[in-house]
């Protein structure tokens, strides 16, 4: 085992270019050599940045058509329901092509199947739940402010 001293360079950001100090930290060094290995550790754990950046972009267009006029109420199905029936009847028509194939019938009928699902619950259950929940909450409010103010209070 040899002793040796190492010399670190230490600039910080608020220093000016020119402030610079040296310090010598002693550190003991030794030969390296096989041996087997005592003991293991495995770890599991995310690695994360210390610092991010999010990156987003802009895209230009113009827009063609406007089917409401404006004041007018829309709603969230109304606006994405064209787009979700075209992408999934697409999906599904492409995969007509290979529900005979033997080696690819299974993977057919898997899109065809999820398709259908996610269809129909992103069209009709997922907005029923949602409206099954808001007219609970809304319900659960209104007998909230019914016990708040009661009926002595408002005719006096």
């Amino acid at each position: 085992m040899t002793d040796a001293t190492f010399a670190f360079v230490i600039h910080t950001m608020e220093s000016a270019a020119t402030d610079v100090s040296v310090v010598a930290v002693p550190v003991k060094t030794v030969v390296a050599r096989q041996q087997n290995v005592a003991s293991s550790r495995t770890l599991t754990g995310t690695v994360e940045p210390a610092e991010s950046v999010t990156l987003t972009s802009r895209v230009m267009g113009h827009i063609h058509e406007l089917r409401v006029d404006e004041g007018d109420r829309v709603t969230a199905g109304a606006v994405r329901f064209r787009p979700i029936l075209l992408t999934s009847v697409t999906t599904m028509l492409g995969t007509l092509s290979i529900l005979n194939d033997p080696v690819w019938a299974g993977l057919a009928w898997a899109l065809l199947g999820g398709m259908l699902t996610s269809s129909a619950l992103t069209r009709f259950v997922i907005p029923l739940m949602y409206y099954g929940h808001r007219s609970q909450h809304q319900s659960a409010q209104d007998s909230a402010e019914a016990t708040a103010f009661p009926q002595e209070a408002l005719t006096s």
